[in-house]
C-alpha cells in the first residue's frame, strides 16, 4: 500500500504535467454582436446583422476590425442600402486585411461596380478577387462574372434588369433617387424604352420610368419647353410619384449633370485656304455661345493650312487648362490629331477622318462632325431609296468635285440596294448639253429604231422618239449656272416629269427668284438654319456672304449647342439631336450623321419639301 501512494505521489505530477500540454487551449469566444450578427444574416434579416457588424467592428482592434467592417458593406448590400454598403467599405483599411479577405474586399467591389453599370471598374475588381478567394465565395465570384459578361455584351438588358431591382429597393420618391434611376438607364437606347413603353405591362411592372427616361431625355436633347412636357407627362400619367412640379425638379437636377465644360479651346483657320469658312464657323459658335455662356470661357487657336500648326495649337490649348476641343477644320488637321492616339481631352473635330484611318477601332471620346460633301451625296442615296425611287440617272460636272459625288452617290445607292441605270459627266465649259442628254435618255437610239424601221418600209413615219423610261430619277452634282442649263433641257427632251435630286451646292444661298425659276422641282439637302432665313431678317454677320455660308454657320451654332450632349448621345445610338444644320446622331467611330433638311425649288426660291408636298 504505501509502495502504491508513493509511486501515486510520483504519477500525479507527471500526468498533471501531460495534462497541462496536450490538452487544447480554450476556444476564443467571439465578441456578443458577432455571434447575433452572423444569426442575423443566416435567416435573412441583413440590415440588423449590418448595424451589429459595425458595432462589433467600434470595439475591436487590429484585423478583426477591418472585417468586421468588411462583413457590413456586405450585409447592407445584401439588404439592398447600396450607399450604406459603399460607405462602410470605403472605411476598410485593406492593408490590414490577409489574402482571402482581401479577395472578398475585391469582389464586393466588384459587385458595388455591376450595380453602376461600370463593366471597366468591375472587371478590375473581379481580377483582384480572383488571386486568393476562399472557396466558399466561389459562387458569388461566379454570379459576379456572369452579370460583368452580360453588361459587356447587353448593357441595355443588363441596365433595364439593374433599374427593376432599383425600383424594388426604392422607398419614398425624391428627386435624388429618380436621378439615379434616369443615369441607371443611360445605357437603354431610345428605341428599347420606346418598346418597353407601349407594353402597358411591362411599362407598369417598371412603374412606368422607362417612359419617364425616354421623355426626360428627349425633352432635353430636342429642346422642348420642361413646362410643356412635364404637363403632358402628367396628363398621361396621373398619380403617378412624380407629378409635374417633380417631373420640371427632376429634369433641371438631369440636365445639371451635362454642364458645359469650364475651359473650351476653339481651333480654326483665320488665314488661308478656308479663312472663310472658319470665320463663318466661328460667328455661328459664339452666337449661339452667347445665348447660354454659362460660365464657361472660350478661347480660339488660329491654325493655318499645314496639319502640323493645329498639333500645336492643341498643345498649346492642352497647357492652357483646356477640357474641351472644339476643331480643328481642315481634315488633314483632323487626322494628323487622330493620329496621335488617345487625346488627353475630349474633343469635337470638324471634319471627319478617313475611313481607313479611323479603321474598326473606337475613337473613344473624339467627336467628329461635317458638311461632308461625301456623306451628303449618302444621304441623298438614302432619301432616294426611302421615296422607293430604286433606279437612277446619275449627271455630274467633269471636274474633281463633281467624280468625288458620282462615286460618293453610286457607291451608296448601290449598296442600299438602287442600280445605276446610266450615268455620265458633262463638261462645265459648255452650256448646250442637248446631245449628251439625248445620248444619256436613249433619245438617238429611238431615232435610228425609226430610221431603221422607215428604210425598211420604205414609207415615212409620224411619230416622235421617246426617251428611256427605266429610271425613277436623275441625281445631278452642279453648280448653280450649271443647273439652270440642265434643268430646262432636261424639260425640253421629256424628262422633266422625273424628280431630280441635287446636291445642296445646288442652291447659291441667295434668293434669286428670276434666275432660280429654272430650278422649279430640283430637290436638295439643305439645313433647316437657310430654310428658316428666307423668311425672316438675315443677321448681319460679313461671314456669311450673302448666305454662302450660312451652312458653316449653323454648324459652328450646333457644335456649341449638341456639345453638352455628347456623351449622353454615345450611350443612346438612337438618340438625334435635331440641329440647325439638320438631325445629328452617334454612329460607332464618334462620326456625326448628318440627316440634313430637304428643299425643293418653287417659283424660283427653296421651300421646305414637306410643305411643297402639302400643297400639291
Amino acid at each position: 500500500m504505501s509502495r502504491r501512494l508513493a509511486s501515486a505521489r510520483l504519477l500525479i505530477p507527471a500526468l498533471l504535467l501531460s495534462a497541462c500540454v496536450s490538452a487544447p487551449p480554450p476556444a476564443p469566444t467571439e465578441p456578443v454582436a458577432v455571434q447575433q450578427a452572423r444569426q442575423l444574416q443566416a435567416t435573412g434579416n441583413f440590415a440588423e446583422a449590418a448595424e451589429l457588424w459595425q458595432s462589433a467592428a467600434l470595439v475591436a482592434v487590429g484585423p478583426d476590425r477591418q472585417i468586421f467592417r468588411l462583413r457590413a458593406a456586405e450585409a447592407w448590400l445584401l439588404a439592398g442600402e447600396q450607399g450604406k454598403s459603399n460607405t462602410q467599405l470605403m472605411l476598410v483599411e485593406e492593408a490590414q486585411l490577409g489574402q482571402a479577405e482581401m479577395s472578398r474586399f475585391a469582389l464586393l467591389h466588384a459587385e458595388l461596380a455591376l450595380l453602376d453599370a461600370d463593366a471597366q471598374r468591375a472587371e478590375f475588381y473581379l481580377e483582384a478577387a480572383s488571386q486568393g478567394l476562399a472557396a466558399s465565395q466561389a459562387e458569388r465570384y461566379q454570379n459576379a462574372s456572369g452579370r460583368l459578361l452580360r453588361l459587356q455584351t447587353n448593357p441595355a438588358s443588363f441596365a433595364m434588369t439593374t433599374v427593376a431591382s432599383a425600383l424594388n429597393r426604392m422607398g419614398p420618391y425624391s428627386t435624388v433617387a429618380g436621378v439615379a434611376l434616369l443615369q441607371l438607364m443611360e445605357d437603354i437606347p431610345s428605341s428599347l424604352l420606346e418598346q418597353v413603353s407601349s407594353n402597358e405591362a411591362q411599362s407598369s411592372s417598371l412603374r412606368h420610368w422607362p417612359e419617364l427616361a425616354l421623355s426626360v431625355r428627349r425633352s432635353l436633347v430636342y429642346g422642348r419647353k420642361i413646362s410643356e412636357a412635364a404637363r403632358e407627362w402628367t396628363e398621361a400619367h396621373p398619380g403617378h410619384a412624380v407629378d409635374e412640379a417633380a417631373y420640371q425638379h427632376l429634369s433641371e437636377a438631369y440636365r445639371s449633370l451635362f454642364a458645359l465644360p469650364a475651359n473650351i479651346a476653339v481651333l480654326l483657320p483665320f488665314e488661308g485656304g478656308l479663312a472663310a469658312a472658319g470665320k463663318a464657323i466661328r460667328d455661328g459658335l459664339v452666337s449661339a455661345f452667347m445665348s447660354e455662356p454659362g460660365s464657361t470661357k472660350l478661347r480660339f487657336y488660329a491654325t493655318e493650312d499645314q496639319p502640323e500648326s493645329a498639333v500645336s495649337a492643341y498643345f498649346s490649348a492642352i497647357a492652357d487648362g483646356s477640357d474641351w476641343i472644339i476643331g480643328p477644320l481642315r481634315r488633314e488637321s483632323v487626322s494628323a490629331l487622330a493620329a496621335l492616339g488617345g487625346l488627353g481631352v475630349p474633343a469635337l473635330m470638324l471634319n471627319t477622318v478617313e475611313d481607313q484611318q479611323r479603321g474598326n477601332r473606337d475613337m473613344g471620346l473624339v467627336f467628329q462632325m461635317s458638311l461632308s460633301q461625301e456623306l451628303e451625296a449618302k444621304a441623298v442615296a438614302e432619301y432616294a431609296i426611302a421615296s422607293d425611287w430604286r433606279s437612277a440617272l446619275v449627271l455630274t460636272a467633269d471636274t474633281v468635285w463633281g467624280r468625288r459625288m458620282k462615286t460618293a452617290f453610286e457607291d451608296a445607292f448601290n449598296q442600299a440596294g438602287g442600280s445605276i441605270a446610266a450615268d455620265a459627266a458633262f463638261s462645265t465649259l459648255e452650256s448646250d448639253h442637248s446631245m449628251l442628254l439625248k445620248t444619256m435618255l436613249k433619245i438617238e437610239d429611238s431615232q435610228r429604231r425609226k430610221d431603221r424601221l422607215q428604210a425598211t418600209l420604205g414609207v415615212s413615219l409620224n411619230f416622235e422618239p421617246s426617251r428611256r423610261d427605266d429610271f425613277d430619277f436623275v441625281f445631278l452634282a452642279a453648280e448653280p449656272s450649271q443647273g439652270r442649263q440642265i434643268r430646262p433641257q432636261l424639260r425640253f427632251h421629256d424628262a422633266g416629269s422625273k424628280p431630280v435630286l441635287a446636291m445642296g451646292r445646288i442652291f447659291s444661298g441667295e434668293i434669286d427668284r428670276s434666275a432660280d425659276q429654272d430650278l422649279d422641282g430640283i430637290m436638295f439637302p439643305t439645313t433647316r438654319w437657310q430654310l428658316t432665313l428666307q423668311d425672316s431678317a438675315r443677321p448681319e454677320f460679313a461671314s456669311l456672304r450673302g448666305g454662302s455660308m450660312s451652312q458653316l454657320h449653323a454648324l459652328g451654332a450646333d457644335a456649341w449647342n449638341m456639345l453638352r450632349w455628347l456623351p449622353l448621345m454615345q450611350k443612346d445610338r438612337d438618340l438625334h439631336f435635331p440641329g440647325l444644320a439638320g438631325d445629328f446622331s452617334l454612329d460607332q467611330y464618334g462620326r456625326l450623321v448628318r440627316d440634313p433638311a430637304w428643299a425643293v425649288f418653287s417659283r424660283g426660291r427653296p421651300v421646305a419639301a414637306t410643305d411643297a408636298q402639302q400643297a400639291d
